[in-house]
């Protein structure tokens, strides 16, 4: 978890954020558990929301709810079956009995996706670390609605792809993303793969800075 945390820090400072990266861990089995310090939540608050949170420090624990705030989410997170209209993407079959969420070094293995909240800049540097990896551009697919909870967090883990989204307008009004922020989304198997572009980037970031330096001086 050490090697973990470090590699956090040093992605929050070349990305130049106070945000964590948040993990994501979908619990498919009754009998797994999760570490105490996390906030076990019947979700009466939308998905967007806590993962807003988790972004921030809090460690939670999200499970199916009768009467959830917004119900997207339990369709795209595989709790729930549709009943008239599918979903794409989603977990499926509906098997999910609990997501875990919080700040990517705070959870252990398996982790299932990484989700960053970035500005425009910062999901420049993110895409542009991947694809100087993976040898190609990366595709970005999103429609305005169930943004976080489908457009990143489903996407990544069923399709194994990474995916930016502008988010909808219910992340906005009532989870708090302001109008710069936007989110994007990775696997977690690509996680080492962005740390070892990011690091080349920031090498760049840094020539960059003398070459500016001499020519003022």
């Amino acid at each position: 978890m050490g090697a973990l945390s470090s590699k956090v820090k040093h992605i929050q400072k070349i990305l130049n954020t106070e945000y964590f990266p948040i993990g994501i861990k979908i619990i498919q089995n009754s009998h797994q558990s999760w570490d105490k310090s996390f906030q076990e939540i019947k979700c009466k608050k939308r998905f967007c929301y806590y993962i807003r949170l988790a972004a921030q420090g809090q460690n939670i624990v999200i499970r199916a709810d009768d009467n959830p705030e917004c119900y997207t989410p339990y369709l795209c997170l595989g709790f729930t079956e549709p009943e008239f209209v599918d979903y794409d993407p989603r977990i499926k079959p509906a098997t999910t009995k609990a997501v875990v969420i919080g700040p990517l070094h705070n959870l252990k293995n398996p982790i299932d996706s990484v989700v960053f909240i970035v500005n425009a800049k910062q999901a420049m540097l993110l895409v542009g670390a991947l694809r100087r990896l993976l040898k190609k551009n990366l595709n970005a697919t999103f429609g305005a609605s169930m943004a976080v909870c489908g457009e990143v967090v489903a996407q990544t883990i069923v399709n194994n792809t990474p995916n930016l989204s502008m988010l909808c307008h219910g992340a906005r009004i009532f989870s708090g993303y302001t109008d710069e922020e936007l989110a994007f989304g990775i696997p977690f198997q690509l996680f080492e793969d962005l740390y070892s572009g990011l690091k080349k980037v920031e090498k760049m970031q840094e020539f960059e800075l003398t070459l500016k330096n001499r020519e003022v001086n």
